[in-house]
């Protein structure tokens, strides 16, 4: 039943996030087309509607993380691996975001000739570089987790497979010759 609840709870938040991203499409479409007919700085426009749809881009990601994340079965996925893969392309997309932000705010402030408030364009270019050497050395750091993981995984699986080889060998073997061993299948089920 917990684990109803679980699954229950991470479809509703994974949903929440898919919707927001929708609407966030829609309100970039809509401001697009507003601003594009109104006679507005059309580079401007351009560049604000594709940071709009990176930050659609990055709730989808978020949304389809947290579906995948938390209603796989555990047994078949690597959780090391899945997360690795999921905080990967929700921080590459945030870096994304930051990045056309700065871009954007220089723009803007270089139209409205303020050069002195081009520190924080810049100190957001700086962060979405160290939010990608960041994420550089969490892959570095975490590979090693998740090979070990794997291989563990690949272990346990090929174990589990070669104990239901060996059960079912001897349990034909007992159904064609019971008399052949005693005790035979005493030995299966203390494995």
């Amino acid at each position: 039943m917990a684990r109803f609840h679980h699954n229950l709870i991470a479809v509703m938040f994974s949903y929440i996030f898919i919707a927001l991203a929708f609407i966030l499409v829609a309100q970039a479409v809509l401001q697009f087309s507003q601003d594009w007919f109104s006679s507005q700085d059309s580079i401007t426009t351009i560049i604000k509607t594709i940071n709009t749809m990176v930050i659609a881009l990055a709730m989808y990601e978020l949304g389809m993380g947290i579906g995948e994340e938390y209603t796989q079965n555990r047994v078949r996925f690597n959780i090391f691996a899945l997360i690795q893969r999921t905080i990967t392309r929700f921080v590459s997309v945030v870096c994304i975001a930051l990045v056309l932000e700065g871009l954007i705010m220089v723009i803007k402030y270089s139209q409205l000739e303020m050069a002195g408030n081009l520190w924080y364009p810049v100190g957001i270019i700086a962060a979405s570089g160290l939010l990608l050497v960041s994420l550089g050395a969490f892959l570095k750091l975490s590979s090693g987790v998740c090979i070990a993981a794997n291989t563990e995984t690949a272990h346990t699986e090929e174990h589990t497979h070669q104990v239901q080889a060996d059960n079912s060998a001897q349990i034909i073997t007992d159904i064609i010759c019971p008399d052949s061993s005693v005790g035979s299948m005493s030995r299966v089920t203390s494995r």
